[in-house]
């Protein structure tokens, strides 16, 4: 492993830490949220369906966030299931719960874009993860990373 291998992650463990607790474990999902919401009205006016997104989202985050620097597996979360069959309950087609993972994903981009432009000098390089760049940094903190 490349000593800019490892300042990444060094650095991606420190942000999956960071990542499962208060703020950014209520921002992420807080965003993804109102995005999803503002997509798609006929969620957003029932509340039962806002409060099982809410659930969904936040656990979807939490796992993901936590499982970072680990090696990646599928687990449908009880969450999850329970938005989808809310949704199918209502009448709802398969479409619908398809937007609200579409539109999850491109919040989770669009943060995770913001994530990496807030690097400072003192971060691993964002090309520097892949281990045939010879270019290497120091880990930093990743508080001023998020926003």
């Amino acid at each position: 492993m490349t000593a800019s291998v490892a300042s990444m992650r060094v650095w991606l463990e420190r942000y999956a830490e960071e990542a499962v607790v208060p703020p950014i474990s209520d921002e992420v999902p807080r965003r993804i949220d109102e995005h999803i919401a503002g997509q798609m009205p006929e969620l957003a006016q029932d509340p039962m369906l806002v409060a099982d997104l809410h659930a969904s989202t936040r656990a979807q985050w939490r796992v993901f966030a936590a499982n970072l620097t680990s090696a990646h597996s599928f687990t449908p979360l009880p969450q999850a299931a329970d938005l989808a069959r809310s949704l199918a309950r209502r009448g709802l087609e398969l479409s619908v719960l398809l937007k609200v993972y579409r539109s999850a994903h491109k919040v989770l981009f669009d943060y995770f874009a913001e994530v990496t432009a807030a690097l400072g000098p003192q971060d691993p390089a964002p090309t520097s993860c892949s281990p045939t760049s010879g270019a290497g940094a120091s880990s930093g903190s990743t508080t001023r990373s998020r926003r």
